[in-house]
């Protein structure tokens, strides 16, 4: 399609309702890729949230010039993802042409008690995700209130093509998508080589590890984190003193978090007094470090029990190294798995993808228990846990593959990344230009009410 630069003046408006670009979580980074790389096209106003007290609320910033040299983006800070009272009065004030949302539905409770009054002024376009199976029919009517649900993983596609009664609503799989100039493998020779060898002494201290393992991700109950510290300590038991040395497991996350737990206090109970070859990742580090640390590690690991994408995986596999994850939601999207024709099979139930053919950069965990759990907002969401022994397995898994070997399969990775999948950040952009450009094409006010006969 053509993306090409539009005149700043006759460019549509798009209002984005997000997580604050300029913070740090996945979903402020896949949001900040996407006007980053639509900002030639698009004039942005952002509605940005995420906390429940942002310190700026109340304030509007101009932040053009970080986006690029001829881009239009100003930001409206606000509590969580805003209210209606705020939605209504940046609509008429900036004159909005559309909005595109992320994140969980439950987040946007107030659009979808106002769908039809916002929808007078303008189409809802939500990037949306969901984690897991059974098909929540408690969403059905988030999704009927839409104009297009752009899905970033192939269970959520599924789920939205099986509750979506409306026809007219467009619908597209939209994968999350990163920046392939930001996370790249660093070479010999290469600028950053130096600066990855400082890096890298830096973490580990003068010895250099023979074999390590990233966990890169929030301290909260699905990422399994604790499973994670019990898997590695089943895994380093199997050695000697010296070749325990040699391995390394580097986490980077809040150590203690109310929506977690306290991972330290976890270590010690698992590990006493004994090494436990554990190396915490505390500060913060740019996108430009974040490469370094995927680039002084061997493979990246993720746990979860739900994972709508798993971002870490991905920027993982831009850096050309394997992935180790629980086959489950959105990260089965990352690890190919194939049709008998050998094609690229997009197939949602993990128990019959475990069967299948993958990518080899993949080390997928089969979960050795799936429960329903639930709560008032979600009252039924499959949880797939894996268990310590298969986690210590899928690592000794990666272990065992040669550096040499490590580096062929990581690079396959990367060249789905970037070729087949389009999991990039400037293709996940000019994707969420087609469809919107769909949409503005074709929406048509909604009227305040409609009349329905029974």
């Amino acid at each position: 399609m053509n993306c090409q630069p539009i005149p700043k003046k006759d460019r549509k408006k798009i209002l984005f309702i997000s997580d604050d670009i300029r913070t740090h979580s996945g979903v402020a980074h896949v949001a900040r890729d996407i006007v980053k790389h639509s900002a030639h096209y698009y004039n942005w106003v952002l509605l940005s949230g995420g906390m429940n007290d942002h310190p700026q609320k109340n304030t509007y910033i101009d932040y053009s010039s970080e986006m690029g040299e001829d881009a239009s983006v100003v930001l409206y800070p606000c509590d969580e993802y805003g209210n209606i009272q705020l939605l209504m009065t940046i609509i008429d004030r900036e004159q909005i042409d559309a909005i595109l949302f992320i994140t969980d539905p439950r987040s946007y409770q107030y659009i979808w008690d106002n769908a039809r009054r916002i929808r007078k002024k303008c189409s809802l376009n939500y990037l949306n995700l969901w984690d897991n199976y059974p098909v929540p029919q408690y969403n059905q009517s988030f999704y009927n209130s839409c104009d297009s649900l752009l899905c970033i993983n192939q269970v959520s596609l599924d789920i939205v093509k099986k509750l979506v009664t409306d026809e007219s609503i467009l619908i597209d799989y939209v994968p999350h998508g990163v920046d392939e100039t930001v996370f790249f493998p660093i070479e010999v020779g290469s600028k950053q080589y130096l600066t990855l060898q400082q890096f890298k002494k830096n973490l580990y201290g003068k010895e250099q590890p023979e074999f390590t393992v990233l966990f890169n991700s929030r301290n909260i109950r699905r990422k399994c984190v604790s499973d994670l510290l019990h898997g590695w300590k089943l895994f380093i038991d199997k050695f000697g003193d010296e070749q325990r040395r040699s391995v390394k497991l580097v986490i980077k996350t809040e150590r203690v978090d109310p929506n977690g737990t306290d991972l330290p206090a976890v270590e010690k109970m698992l590990f006493g007094d004994q090494e436990s070859g554990i190396i915490w990742v505390d500060q913060y580090l740019t996108e430009e470090g974040l490469n370094l640390l995927y680039n002084a590690t061997d493979c990246t690991i993720l746990p979860s029990s739900n994972e709508g994408w798993g971002l870490s995986l991905l920027e993982t596999m831009h850096v050309g190294n394997p992935i180790i994850a629980t086959l489950t939601g959105g990260m089965q999207d990352q690890m190919r798995f194939e049709d008998e024709a050998g094609n690229w099979a997009f197939v949602t139930d993990h128990t019959s993808n475990y069967n299948r053919e993958h990518g080899s950069w993949a080390f997928p965990i089969l979960p050795s228990v799936s429960t329903l759990l639930g709560s008032p907002p979600t009252p039924y969401i499959f949880d797939d846990k894996v268990s310590a022994d298969d986690i210590a397995q899928r690592i000794y898994s990666v272990y065992y593959e040669s550096a040499e070997n490590r580096t062929l399969i990581g690079a396959e990775g990367r060249a789905f990344a970037l070729g087949e999948s389009g999991f990039t950040a400037s293709k996940m952009a000019a994707t969420i230009i087609k469809n919107l450009d769909r949409v503005l094409t074709t929406f048509s006010p909604k009227q305040a009410y409609e009349l329905t006969k029974i």
